[in-house]
């Protein structure tokens, strides 16, 4: 008995230890930016918090037409997220003095970092339900909370307030209660209740439903004719839930009136439209990805590829030992679906995948214990080296921020500087007698030969060219056959071929510093979303005494 509560006691200590470091790495650098919120997405998120007020009743918070923490009402005629971190949020601020633009982000991304830490509990009980035939599963269960603690995209985005960390956090909390759903109908009840609360955070977890809703089924091994007594349970449970979550989701404040809000499909409508078609700048960079594209930001950068290589192997020791097979099969074939169903789309950045980690999580720590002790530290400590690397980032100022001190310094009063349109023009603050001119140029206009003559015209009166990421230089430039002349114009401009010297490059790579040894990890090459929020390269060209509008045309062969 003494021995089991030592274990008990020992496996306790491990969990919170393996949840505090979680915490902290997403913690950990939460001023990323210093507060001038770089995040398009968190910007705008904060700006429309900034909107809303708590209301007066109860009956105010159910009304969609009335209530003040309704985005809709309070001139944010477009918004396509969840209500319910923002609820959450104006609420915390409000109670603790943290509704002001400039702090809030304090809060917010503390938030965010709660959440997403509080995936690692999940996972180890989790673990412990989908492993529990096998004798090692109080190991396979801390594990599961170790690699994900580690995993570098969850620690990114919980450096966001965004809804993404939100999101992710109930979707393994629901289907954490939907492993345990077979001992009583409160987890399934607590399951529903997760997954409405997710949906609330963020639209896209209906993806996620044939995966709880399979595990319910899997695991409970109910006749047939109760399935659907269960699932009109779990429908009723999460559409309550929803409605308190999320109110403003709906038409009206009926709660037997399911419609969702016009206004909210209307705005889904018109983002497909514009994440479907190159019209759209921001739609540019998945120009040309194909279908694997998403795996190599999951392998090389998400995951840093042991874990993603743990958990294949992982995945398929499960299968071996056939052990919950067709739970787990069903399993991967969602896994396969839901990477093909994204991957095919017009728009499949990193943080759409974000369902698959804590997935990936699970297999790697089943793969992790059936290893040899000094093998799993081995991997495991390899692995965190991609991680302690992309933490530097985070141990170093933006690099924006350092550019905009730099030119604040060297650029003489009253220059005059070109930055791209669709990115953070710099310098992002001005010191006193600075008086910079910023001319915006859109990259991103259809690719005729008038708009790099403007650009000639206009770059006669100009001192400076700021890249303020790869943004743009990497979304064009990787589309000749939409852009063949911005194409052109962003590999002459690094040439140093149209009058234009590159000056100063501002980057914070992950980078591995021991003392005076130094390694960098320059990611680039990584989806544009992965480095330009939080470590994008920013690049300042000067014009030269060679610069002439006929000399630039010609380079561009317009003349």
């Amino acid at each position: 008995m003494k021995r089991q509560r030592y274990t008990n006691l020992k496996v306790i200590f491990i969990l919170l230890a393996t949840f505090l470091i979680a915490l902290g790495l997403r913690l950990y650098g939460s001023a990323w930016d210093g507060g001038l919120y770089l995040h398009p997405d968190e910007r705008f998120l904060t700006m429309v918090v900034g909107t809303l007020r708590l209301p007066q009743n109860w009956l105010e918070y159910f009304s969609p037409q009335l209530s003040p923490l309704n985005p809709y009402n309070t001139g944010n005629a477009f918004f396509v997220y969840g209500h319910f971190p923002l609820t959450l949020a104006k609420l915390l601020a409000v109670s603790f003095g943290f509704d002001n633009y400039a702090i809030f982000y304090k809060l917010a991304r503390a938030l965010s970092a709660l959440f997403d830490a509080s995936v690692v509990l999940a996972l180890y009980a989790t673990a412990r339900r989908l492993f529990s035939k096998q004798k090692s599963k109080e190991q396979t269960a801390v594990l599961s909370g170790l690699v994900y603690a580690l995993l570098v995209l969850p620690i990114q985005q919980a450096h966001f307030f965004t809804s993404d960390a939100f999101v992710n956090a109930f979707f393994v909390w629901a289907l954490c209660f939907a492993v345990y759903s077979p001992q009583g109908v409160g987890y399934l009840l607590l399951s529903a209740a997760a997954y409405g609360l997710g949906l609330a955070s963020k639209i896209n977890l209906i993806y996620a439903l044939p995966l709880i809703l399979g595990t319910i089924f899997l695991e409970s091994y109910y006749k047939p004719q109760k399935l659907f007594g269960f699932a009109f349970l779990f429908g009723i449970v999460n559409y309550l839930t929803l409605r308190v979550a999320d109110p403003y989701l709906f038409e009206s404040s009926n709660f037997f009136d399911p419609r969702p809000a016009s206004l909210f499909l209307a705005n889904l409508k018109e983002l497909q439209l514009w994440t479907s078609t190159t019209a759209y700048p921001p739609s540019v960079q998945w120009l040309n990805t194909g279908f694997f594209f998403p795996l190599k930001n999951l392998f090389f950068f998400g995951t840093g590829g042991i874990f993603f290589l743990l958990g294949l192997f992982g995945y398929f020791q499960v299968l071996k030992k056939r052990q919950n097979f067709k739970l787990f099969l069903f399993y991967g074939l969602w896994i396969l679906g839901f990477y093909s169903f994204l991957s095919l789309q017009s728009a499949k950045t990193m943080r759409y995948f974000l369902f698959l980690y804590p997935l990936i999580a699970l297999f790697s720590a089943f793969a992790l214990t059936n290893l040899k002790k000094l093998t799993r530290a081995f991997l495991v400590l390899f692995a965190a080296v991609w991680t302690s690397a992309f933490m530097f980032i985070y141990t170093v100022e933006h690099s924006r921020i350092q550019a905009s001190d730099w030119m604040n310094r060297n650029i003489r009063p009253g220059s005059t500087i070109v930055w791209e349109y669709w990115d953070d023009p710099l310098p992002l603050y001005q010191l006193p007698g600075r008086n910079y001119k910023l001319l915006p140029h859109n990259f991103y206009e259809p690719d005729t030969p008038e708009k790099w003559r403007l650009l000639a015209r206009k770059l006669r009166f100009v001192d400076y060219l700021i890249l303020s990421s790869n943004r743009q230089s990497g979304s064009i430039g990787r589309a000749p056959e939409l852009y063949p002349i911005g194409s052109k114009y962003y590999r002459e401009l690094e040439a140093g071929k149209l009058g234009f010297r590159k000056i100063q490059v501002f980057a914070s790579y992950p980078t591995l510093r021991l003392g005076k040894f130094k390694l960098e990890f320059p990611d680039q090459w990584a989806e544009e979303a992965f480095t330009v929020y939080d470590h994008p390269q920013v690049q300042i060209y000067q014009k030269t005494p060679a610069f002439r509008v006929k000399k630039f045309l010609k380079a561009l062969e317009l003349l």
